[in-house]
């Protein structure tokens, strides 16, 4: 049976038009992540990860700056300075 299969696609393979590239077989795998491939899941998990943190990083700030509180970047991460009002309200946002 397919003897008869072959037989009949190569009867019919000048009205079947195949698209050139559809013949090579690549093993490659490729990511997308915010309109850039990556081929490596190691380079993708870099730039999601400081993405995330890059993320966590801006709430924070925005958190305390809206609650009046001072943020500041150490070498130790992010320093939050303020009154004990205005931490309490940093606290309450970051808790939402």
């Amino acid at each position: 049976m397919a003897e008869t299969a072959r037989f009949a696609s190569a009867i019919h393979t000048d009205t079947t038009r195949t698209h050139p590239k559809a013949k090579e077989a690549t093993m490659g795998i490729s990511f997308k992540y915010k309109g850039r491939s990556f081929s490596s899941a190691r380079s993708m998990m870099q730039v999601v990860q400081r993405d995330v943190a890059d993320g966590i990083e801006r709430n924070i700030r925005n958190a305390a700056i809206s609650a009046g509180a001072k943020a500041k970047k150490t070498t130790q991460g992010l320093e939050i300075s303020g009154s004990a009002a205005q931490l309490d309200r940093f606290r309450r946002r970051l808790e939402k």
